[in-house]
């Protein structure tokens, strides 16, 4: 063995004292060093293997929220699609305006119809609706001017109807562009569309973001490290671990629902603790050179120190990950997934495919040496030890006034309200959103979220007496509450004819078109449709979806009726009681299991217990700014708009991961110094010191990547962008440099026990 090796088998008497972990890192670290190229060669050949996937994981992600499982509303959804021959469960509405003729006009009526032969060349169109096939009012504006075609498709996977969107939109164009020339503006919309404009938005965004994230986060590397290859490397390991994660995502989807969202998180996970577990492990190979260590000896100490941090910082990532899994909601899970697959790939990157780069560049890893001898001098490293000293000589005045500043900025959390949909807030460049806009001009927006109620007999056929009273009753009540504009049922032809009622022959011949879409194919089912009268009083319908499922399915049940509720209020509904129900017990099991892992890595009960509460700090600051920013529309710019139900707990399990990989790497340095023998304020101090400037530079870019996602035009990345950018801001600052030396020095002797 040369001198400049690092030792492949450790003394008898180091190996029994050395921990499974120490054990498992010193083998992987002579397996990576002693074969630097072959390394190198596989990651090279699994980054081929992951590339086509990687370039087709956009086609395989659904958009929104996807489904959510035990949901009442997405098995009402089966049985219309399974039992029914009702064509207007998955719709489009294509709305058409020409303010120069009103639709008597024949020049109108021949749009519609040409509009309607592109509609019918889609074979899965089962349905259509025009004012000129019903005359009805809805149909029509005031001013005759604009109408809209129903469509109805054919039940596909969810996949299916938003690329769908695509496909209409294009075969279309040709008209829509030709009758454009005369006047019409002509604008295709419904949930589907909204969803199809969402991914496509959601996707172009996070690639610019992406893009202006690059550029800067280079500055940054180039200034922390004064070396081009030094910077270089941490975005190689950010892309390396972005491009797999999301392959394997894309091998996911194919077999299971994922929400886009997987996309937009992986990528802003990646590139935050892709960069960061890379710096961190650069930075620590820097200071092992200084020491004047040979590169390969370096590398092998940075793999069992860094690497250690590195390891325990993702396991409690993972953990906050991981309990999205059990939300029961598609795009929690989505987020999760991709959370966990960027993690442990950054992870394994960082311990085996860096190394091998950092001892294959070798003498390359410093250039240009001018460089970095001029920025040498820039870095505040100086500036740590002092400002601890000085916290630790007033730790209780220091403290309090942090905490008095996390307080103030966490209180405006408590007036935080839960809101359920954000289409006002989506980019009015949006052809969907345009459409809408023209719906919401008509008072008819409501047509893009109806209510669908099934009732289900138990009896052999739903067509008697007594259910046909119950029906009749149920529909009145609905249609007089104002926020409905219209229910059609079997019930409809007795809100003019009630002498009808029980004559089941005579009402087919008044209304047949009704009894083949509302009665189920076997007659045990029948379906009433509520339309709202604006999709603004979104919220106020999913409260209506709660109190008929608390109060009417009962009474219905009591009578031989049993009660579905569907629609996308009703879904909505459910993916809040699913978000909240879970919520708990999520939370619960996030704390416990971080504070093991904690236990385990700083072997210290107290200081797991007071990174815990730091965390708890960022979690607040992040709620309150959220509040402020979005809901009190503290920034202009930003229109008030709401505040998702599962953004709070989206929130909580990314700021608890991320935030710890910053009292990992913090407090095990400071341990490192304790256990070489300096006093509880000076290892304090010590460990600040080594640790200041990578956590300001990795602080740095994590506000940079999360601010970029700020500009997102879909809420939910919105916020997520300003709750983990301000919780990584308190966190590197107000925590760092102020609670944790202070804790630390009010701790004491407790600190280590």
């Amino acid at each position: 063995m040369t001198q400049t090796e690092p030792e492949t088998q450790p003394e008898a008497e180091s190996e029994k004292k050395a921990s499974l972990l120490r054990q498992g890192l010193n083998s992987l670290a002579n397996n990576v060093l002693n074969h630097p190229r072959r390394w190198l060669w596989g990651w090279i050949l699994v980054l081929l293997i992951a590339l086509p996937g990687f370039l087709q994981v956009k086609q395989f992600l659904v958009g929104g929220n996807g489904g959510v499982t035990q949901s009442q509303a997405l098995h009402t959804k089966d049985l219309i699609e399974q039992r029914f021959d009702f064509p207007f469960i998955n719709s489009y509405l294509i709305v058409v305006e020409n303010k120069n003729f009103k639709l008597e006009d024949p020049r109108f009526e021949r749009a519609i119809q040409r509009l309607q032969a592109v509609v019918n060349t889609f074979e899965d169109t089962q349905g259509m609706e025009t004012w000129y096939r019903s005359r009805d009012p809805l149909l029509r504006n005031k001013a005759g001017t604009r109408t809209f075609l129903l469509v109805g498709q054919e039940p596909e996977a969810s996949q299916k109807l938003e690329l769908r969107t695509g496909e209409m939109r294009a075969a279309l164009s040709p008209l829509v562009t030709e009758l454009k020339q005369a006047g019409f503006e002509i604008f295709l919309t419904g949930m589907n569309a909204v969803i199809y404009d969402i991914n496509l938005i959601t996707t172009a965004s996070t690639e610019a973001a992406e893009k202006q994230v690059f550029g800067l986060t280079l500055l940054i590397l180039l200034l922390a490290f004064g070396s081009f290859t030094g910077a270089l490397l941490p975005l190689l390991m950010a892309i390396v671990s972005m491009l797999i994660s999301l392959s394997i995502v894309a091998v996911i989807a194919r077999f299971t629902m994922v929400s886009t969202y997987a996309q937009s998180i992986s990528s802003m996970i990646g590139l935050a603790v892709g960069i960061d577990y890379a710096l961190l492990l650069v930075w620590r190979l820097r200071q092992e050179r200084e020491k004047g260590q040979e590169l390969k000896l370096a590398l092998h100490q940075t793999i069992l120190t860094a690497g250690k941090s590195v390891i325990f910082a993702g396991g409690t990532f993972l953990i906050g990950l991981a309990g999205l899994f059990f939300s029961g909601i598609t795009a929690l899970f989505s987020i999760g997934l991709g959370g966990i697959l960027v993690v442990m790939v950054s992870v394994t990157a960082s311990l085996t495919l860096l190394p091998a780069l950092l001892l294959v560049l070798g003498p390359w890893l410093d250039f240009p040496k001018t460089l970095a001898t001029r920025l040498q001098n820039l870095r505040p490293s100086r500036l740590w030890k002092p400002l601890s000293y000085h916290v630790m000589r007033h730790p209780w005045v220091y403290g309090t006034g942090a905490l008095a500043i996390v307080l103030a900025l966490s209180s405006p959390a408590l007036k935080l309200q839960i809101r359920q949909f954000d289409m006002p807030n989506l980019p009015a460049r949006l052809e969907s959103k345009q459409g809408f806009d023209l719906l919401t001009q008509m008072e008819v927006s409501g047509m893009m979220i109806p209510l669908f109620l099934v009732f289900e007999s138990d009896q052999p056929s739903i067509l008697n007496p007594e259910d046909l009273h119950e029906l009749r009753r149920v529909h009145a009540q609905l249609q007089a509450n104002p926020l409905i504009e219209r229910v059609t049922s079997l019930a409809s032809p007795l809100q003019e004819h009630p002498d009808l009622a029980g004559q089941f022959p005579l009402m087919r011949l008044i209304a047949p078109d009704l009894f083949q879409m509302l009665l189920s194919r076997d007659q045990q089912l029948t379906l009433m449709q509520v339309v709202p009268k604006r999709l603004f009083d979104f919220d106020e319908m999913v409260n209506l979806c709660a109190e008929l499922r608390k109060t009417l399915g009962p009474e219905l049940k009591r009578q031989g009726l049993t009660l579905h509720i569907g629609g996308p209020a009703a879904l909505t509904l459910d993916y809040n009681e699913a978000t909240f129900s879970h919520s708990p017990q999520i939370l619960l099991g996030v704390v416990v299991l971080t504070w093991i892992v904690l236990l385990i890595s700083l072997r210290s009960w107290f200081i797991a217990l007071k990174a815990i509460l730091l965390n708890l700090c960022s979690v607040a600051v992040s709620y309150g700014v959220i509040t402020l920013i979005f809901q009190e529309g503290l920034i202009p710019a930003i229109a008030p708009q709401a505040i998702m139900a599962y953004v709070p707990l989206l929130l909580f399990c990314l700021i608890f991961g991320l935030s710890i990989d910053y009292e990992v790497f913090l407090m095990t340095r400071i341990r490192e110094a304790y256990e070489s023998g300096e006093s509880n304020e000076e290892a304090t101090a010590t460990g600040i010191r080594a640790t200041g400037d990578v956590i300001t530079y990795a602080a740095l870019i994590m506000g940079l990547v999360f601010g970029a996602f700020t500009q997102v035009e879909i809420s939910i990345i919105k916020q997520l962008g300003f709750g983990l950018a301000t919780a990584i801001l308190i966190d590197a600052t107000l925590i760092r440099m102020v609670l944790v030396p202070a804790f630390m020095k009010i701790g004491g002797r407790w600190n280590w026990r």
